[in-house]
């Protein structure tokens, strides 16, 4: 259920990039395409994560390999992959890049934290009292 809800986050991200990219004067349209671009990765990579950790754990010496270490990855992953993201889509330059990276992830963790734990939450005290009948 909850990465169907992923969706949520869509809007808001391609409203963000919008307003911090307001120059270019693209289309709502077009930051909404990057901001699926984007999403489309993070998705890819935390399956592909998933099933590195699965393998990990049978071969002997990356058995005991900790989540968090791929956590950690995975962060260091979304970050990076949005600095370039965004210095190839909007063709600016790294500083701008990296601040605006900085500005799309905090965008994202506000959306996380005000909109998709919320309806998540919701969704599933729906289901659950529902489901129950």
């Amino acid at each position: 259920m909850s990465k169907a809800l992923v969706i949520l986050h869509l809007p808001f991200v391609a409203l963000a990039l919008m307003l911090l990219y307001a120059d270019r004067r693209l289309y709502y349209a077009e930051h909404f395409v990057v901001a699926m671009h984007y999403f489309a990765f993070a998705l890819v990579m935390v399956t592909a994560l998933v099933h590195v950790y699965g393998l990990a754990q049978r071969v002997p010496p990356l058995a005991s390999l900790s989540p968090s270490v791929l956590d950690w990855i995975a962060r260091s992953l979304y970050v990076l992959y949005a600095v370039l993201m965004l210095h190839r889509a909007y063709r600016t330059g790294w500083l701008r890049a990296v601040l605006s990276g900085a500005v799309l992830i905090a965008a994202m963790v506000a959306v996380n934290i005000c909109v998709y734990r919320p309806v998540q939450f919701v969704v599933t005290l729906w289901v659950a009292t529902h489901s129950a009948s």
